[in-house]
């Protein structure tokens, strides 16, 4: 088949996997289900994973949000509790953690915030109360801890 809807099925009958073809790779949204639900959908070109990504808990509530490009986690990733709550937020380029990575109280407040590069620790780590004060800072570089400058500033606001 060069182009159609390819659809698995469980054996009570309930979808599985919906999932388009494009001259044999799938190309579109594929839409993945448990227990009759759908438990993520998932953005195709050419046969790779390109776009948003959505994944599922059982009971219909967003578990994460992704961004990929050829095949790849690239951009800012969401993920949520079950009520909905957005519990971390991360930058993702290539597969790899890269930049900011923020934890939330249920709030919606910061908790801890966290930098990356070539998924590695490397910067501050900063832990913060639900107040807004910094309750305490790391510093890293490729990943390892190291002592934090002197000249340190408070980033916990950003």
């Amino acid at each position: 088949m060069t182009a159609g809807i390819h659809e698995r099925f469980d054996e009570q009958g309930r979808p599985l996997e919906r999932a388009p073809v494009a001259d044999g790779v799938l190309h579109g949204e594929v839409l993945l289900y448990e227990g009759g639900r759908v438990s993520a959908r998932l953005q195709y070109a050419g046969g790779k994973r390109e776009g948003e990504a959505i994944f599922y808990y059982p009971n219909g509530v967003p578990l994460n949000r992704a961004n990929y490009r050829n095949d790849r986690l690239d951009g800012e990733s969401l993920f949520y509790d079950p009520e909905g709550h957005l519990v971390r937020k991360a930058r993702y380029a290539m597969d790899e953690l890269e930049g900011k990575c923020v934890y939330y109280y249920l709030s919606g407040r910061p908790r801890q915030l966290e930098q990356y590069k070539n998924n590695l620790l490397d910067g501050e780590l900063v832990r913060v109360s639900e107040d807004g004060k910094v309750e305490a800072r790391e510093c890293y570089r490729a990943g390892r801890r190291v002592e934090c400058p002197p000249d340190w500033q408070d980033t916990s606001k950003g």
